[in-house]
């Protein structure tokens, strides 16, 4: 029987400009979500983020270096993730840049 959970899945201001793993899916598990990325500051900040695929390899990205202005309305990604997927996410500046993604998970 398959089980949809809704929720918030996770939420990150990063304290620092390293990437940061914002979630991973879990064991016999998949995400259907939507990543809100809002600034969090009157200068505009810039982003990445980016799924790396069962956890090893090369992070593939969606969003590269974008820039963050200073608007009412943040950037919406549409994230859809298999087992072992991690969403990585990187701020041009520390506590700027805010990551939420809410969404449901199957299992």
């Amino acid at each position: 029987m398959t089980t949809i959970a809704y929720d918030t899945l996770a939420a990150l201001t990063p304290t620092d400009t390293v990437e940061a793993t914002l979630y991973t899916v879990g064991t016999g598990k998949q995400i259907v979500a939507q990543l809100t990325v809002a600034l969090e500051t009157t200068t505009s900040q810039s982003y990445r983020v980016g799924v790396l695929k069962n956890g090893a390899g090369s992070v593939v990205y969606r969003a590269y270096d974008v820039t963050l202005g200073e608007q009412v309305i943040p950037d919406t990604y549409l994230i859809v993730m298999g087992e072992g997927d991690q969403l990585k996410v990187t701020s041009g500046s520390a506590n700027n840049v805010s990551f939420t993604l809410e969404g449901a998970e199957v299992s």
